[in-house]
Order: structure tokens, then C-alpha cells, then sequence
């Protein structure tokens, strides 16, 4: 039996290679999307160092910094406590998003094999953004897949990797905050919301 390259070689049948791009367009399509994403989002990230300080894109990040730093030195402690919010008085940090400064700061950890550098956590704070915006091109195309198909799959992709708005914004290489892991989480739901319907109908 010949592989599928002796048949190209052979000019036996341009139907293999027909056939394989119209059973996996969609794949290579959210692959091609994943990197455009990630692409477009991280493109500008040396512009945030500046003399071999990592800056961010406003206020919020540097908060980001300080509590992911803290989880850091005390995993899987979050920072109960922010003198530096609400100074002088400070304030409990339980209204924050902890859970996005957990995932960071694990993230750090594991690029620092257990005890990362300040500048391995700045570094980590910067390009959350950019992996939490690109990430959720994955449940934004299982959601358009369920709903439309592949090729439904494949345009509900393509929205929300060429998407100019706060959702680009958000995830923009230096400006680390919650809000960008609301967006992906969010798809998430919506997809766990979808299967448990879809489970539903099925079984009752």
C-alpha cells in the first residue's frame, strides 16, 4: 500500500491531499489563528523594557505584580492584605482577582523551576495577558463549532482573533489584568453551560 507522499510522487491521486485539507481545515485554521492572535498581541513587548525594567501599561499591572510576587514567596497563599491600595490605610484584597495572580504566579514558578527571579515574575506579569487573550480563541471556536459546524468553528475563531476592541485590548502584551481571564472564563462557562443543555436534552 503506498503513503500518502508515493502517491503525490506518483501523481496517482491529488484527491488524498483534497481530501485531507477538507477533513482538517478547521484545525489548521484555529492553529494559523493562534499564532496570528498571539502575533498581533505580543509584537510591541520590547517596548516595555526600559533599561532592564519591565513597565507595564498602567496602574493596575503593578498591583498585579506585587500580589503575584507575594503568591510567589508563599504558594499557593494569596495576599490577603494591600498596604499600598487605599494607602495609607490599605484594604482587604479579597475583591480582587486573586485566582488570575494565582495562575500567573504558578506559571512563574514553573518557567522558574520552583524559585523565579524578580525579573522572570515581571516577565511573567507581562505576557499573561497575551496567553489568557490567545487561549480563548479555544473555547470561542469549540462554542462556534457546536452552534455552526466547522466552518461555524472556524469564522467564530477568526471574530475573535481579528476582534479590535476591549477583548484585543485587554490582552495586550504589558496590561496584565483580571479582566482578560474574565473573557476567556467566561467562554468557558458558556461552554460548560452548552454541554450541560446538550446532556440534558440527550439523557432526559
Amino acid at each position: 500500500m503506498s503513503t500518502w507522499r508515493e502517491q503525490l510522487d506518483d501523481g496517482a491521486d491529488i484527491d488524498v491531499v483534497r481530501d485531507w485539507v477538507a477533513g482538517n481545515y478547521h484545525y489548521v485554521s484555529l492553529v494559523g489563528f493562534l499564532i496570528f492572535a498571539f502575533f498581533t498581541r505580543i509584537r510591541y513587548w520590547e517596548r516595555f523594557l526600559t533599561q532592564g525594567t519591565v513597565l507595564y501599561n498602567g496602574n493596575d499591572p503593578f498591583y498585579h505584580f506585587r500580589s503575584v510576587e507575594y503568591i510567589v514567596n508563599n504558594w499557593p497563599a494569596t495576599m490577603p492584605f494591600d498596604p499600598w491600595t487605599n494607602f495609607a490605610l490599605g484594604t482587604s484584597n479579597s475583591q480582587f482577582g486573586t485566582l488570575f495572580d494565582q495562575l500567573i504566579a504558578t506559571g512563574a514558578l514553573i518557567i522558574g523551576l520552583g524559585n523565579p527571579s524578580e525579573q522572570q515574575i515581571r516577565l511573567a506579569v507581562l505576557f499573561a495577558p497575551v496567553v489568557f487573550g490567545t487561549l480563548t480563541l479555544i473555547p470561542a471556536y469549540v462554542i462556534s463549532r457546536r452552534v455552526g459546524g466547522r466552518f461555524g468553528g472556524v469564522l467564530g475563531t477568526a471574530v475573535v482573533a481579528f476582534a479590535a476592541g476591549s477583548l484585543y485590548q485587554m490582552g495586550f502584551v504589558g496590561s496584565s489584568d483580571h479582566h482578560i481571564a474574565e473573557g476567556l472564563f467566561q467562554a468557558i462557562a458558556v461552554l460548560g453551560v452548552m454541554v450541560a443543555v446538550s446532556v440534558a436534552q440527550a439523557e432526559k
